[in-house]
């Protein structure tokens, strides 16, 4: 705390300190208030990757199951499978967001499975 933390707006403390606005046991005292707003267990990857598809929706106008997966998270390209297996709790996540019926839900799906398919329609020419 005396010094900040560098990349953050945290201030350095270290003039109130040395000037005697604060003692060093204020400083202490604030450093443990600070670290107990902190929660007990740090969220889970679902937990965030929850949070990063939800601000996608409702922050960056994303408004397709192919954009939330492929674009806005990646999950197409770090997950093993392209993400097909978490498609369907992605889908009915960006259902309950942007008000999509059954119906919807089905061609989101589809449509990011037909690009998957269309992305991986290279291999086949690719063949001898």
């Amino acid at each position: 705390l005396r010094t900040g933390l560098d990349g953050t707006p945290m201030p350095s403390y270290q003039d109130v300190v040395d000037g005697g606005v604060i003692t060093e046991e204020q400083l202490w005292s604030l450093a443990h208030y600070v670290r107990s707003l902190a929660p007990e267990e740090a969220p889970g990857i679902d937990e965030v990757i929850r949070a990063e598809l939800v601000h996608a929706i409702r922050r960056e106008m994303a408004m397709t199951l192919s954009d939330l997966l492929i674009r806005r998270t990646h999950l197409f390209y770090e997950v093993l499978g392209h993400a097909v297996p978490e498609a369907p709790s992605v889908v009915d996540l960006a259902a309950r967001e942007l008000g999509w019926d059954a119906g919807r839900k089905a061609s989101e799906l589809a449509a990011y499975l037909q690009e998957i398919q269309d992305g991986m329609a290279f291999r086949d020419d690719l063949r001898v």
